[in-house]
């Protein structure tokens, strides 16, 4: 709580944070700040899932953004935490039973479909 802070986005000039620092956290708990203070969206709230609570916010601040001062340039840097470990999904999601079949047949799966697409060569 008492710094530094000169390596995090609010000191490396970014007007506005909200996120977690380091490459992963919890989806569920998740370890979030918004500038440099610590925050708990997630208490009181069963169905909480941080990459939601994340587009929110960031849908909220351009809505902003654009209704109180529409001239001025602003950039948004949008990084879910989903795509690292630990991966989470909500539930609703695994219950579809879309990965049931395993990473390994997964990554077959997609890596065909890349090459189907010509984003790399076979």
């Amino acid at each position: 709580m008492s710094g530094p802070f000169d390596l995090w986005p609010t000191g490396l000039g970014f007007e506005y944070f909200k996120g977690f620092i380091g490459g992963d956290t919890s989806q569920w708990r998740p370890a979030l700040y918004e500038g440099t203070k610590p925050i708990e969206p997630y208490l009181d709230n069963p169905n909480y899932i941080l990459n939601s609570n994340l587009a929110k916010s960031t849908i909220r601040y351009i809505e902003q953004q654009h209704a109180l001062a529409p001239e001025k340039p602003f950039l948004v840097y949008y990084a879910p935490g989903a795509t690292h470990a630990p991966h989470h999904a909500p539930k609703e999601w695994i219950a579809k039973g879309q990965f049931d079949h395993g990473w390994d047949e997964q990554r077959k799966r997609t890596f065909a479909k890349q090459r189907e697409l010509g984003i790399y060569p076979p």
